[in-house]
């Protein structure tokens, strides 16, 4: 409880505090997404046709990975806000958090990808012509890996490959380690986000950060900032990790305000039949109603 001579530091501080406990629905939540883009790479490399649940599980995985991101920029967010610290130590923590492991996968994947590729050439169903885009795909990815293995190798020790477009470098996002592109957008966002979030705290500016962001999207979106299979550079991506920064910055708001939540269940209902790029929003609204 906060005393009633508390600071608005002190405030702050247990209120972060007592947060903290909740995170658990969160880290619930990464489990089931997990899993989820599990069975989406189980569907994408077996013989699911068309005329069953392939499709709807490889939407399910994109979904999964979009939430992510909202995760990511909840997450950081109340770090950023419940414990400050400097630029340096932030990403020191951040990167040695998950190159390590990033690096070993990367150095299994560049053998395994070989053996993905013939395997897949010599299923039963290769030759289904839903099948075959996915087959050609893993061939070009590991010829890639081979052509271009240096600029691959350093593009991965930056964590930076998911920026590069693939007129400069083939495959560059799906290279060593292919899920890793989620990875590398990651990255990008803990290298801007400390920025990102003292940004949006200024309601002055906090508009024209947002005309900025919604500038690179339509840049993206349109192809001038390069060549991108799956939003593994920043700009295409950056409207889930805006979502996560508003929901942290405006949490305790909601908290004190909201204490019907028939309004946000409505909002949810309108979003459903938009389809699948709201779906990560839906997820979303729901688990930080429930929070």
């Amino acid at each position: 409880p906060v005393l009633p001579q508390a600071t608005p530091g002190h405030v702050r501080l247990n209120w972060a505090v007592g947060f903290m406990r909740k995170f658990i629905a969160i880290e619930g939540l990464r489990g089931w997404l997990a899993w989820t883009v599990v069975l989406s790479h189980l569907a994408q490399t077996s013989g699911i046709g068309p005329n069953s649940l392939g499709p709807v599980l490889l939407q399910l995985g994109h979904s999964a990975v979009f939430t992510f991101m909202i995760i990511s920029g909840f997450v950081i967010t109340h770090m950023i806000a419940a414990r400050p610290e400097p630029y340096g130590p932030y990403l020191l923590r951040r990167f040695m958090r998950i190159f390590p492991l990033f690096a070993v996968t990367c150095a299994i994947g560049y053998v395994t990808n070989d053996i993905h590729a013939r395997t897949l050439s010599e299923v039963a169903w290769a030759d289904d012509p839903y099948f075959a885009h996915t087959v050609t795909t893993y061939a070009n990815i590991a010829h890639s890996n081979h052509e271009f293995f240096w600029a691959h190798a350093i593009a991965h020790l930056t964590m930076l490959h998911g920026v590069i477009s693939e007129t400069l470098l083939p495959y560059s996002q799906y290279a060593f380690n292919s899920p890793a592109w989620s990875l590398s957008l990651e990255w990008q966002f803990y290298l801007i986000a400390p920025f990102a979030i003292m940004l949006a705290a200024r309601p002055r500016i906090i508009v024209w950060v947002a005309l900025a962001i919604a500038a690179l999207e339509i840049a993206y979106k349109f192809g001038l900032l390069g060549n991108f299979n799956l939003p593994s550079f920043l700009p295409g991506a950056a409207g889930y990790f805006a979502v996560g920064i508003a929901s942290r910055q405006f949490l305790p708001m909601i908290r004190t305000t909201i204490r019907q939540p028939g309004p946000i269940w409505a909002l949810l209902i309108v979003l459903v039949p938009l389809g699948w790029a709201v779906l990560p929003i839906v997820i979303w609204a729901i688990v930080l109603t429930g929070l």
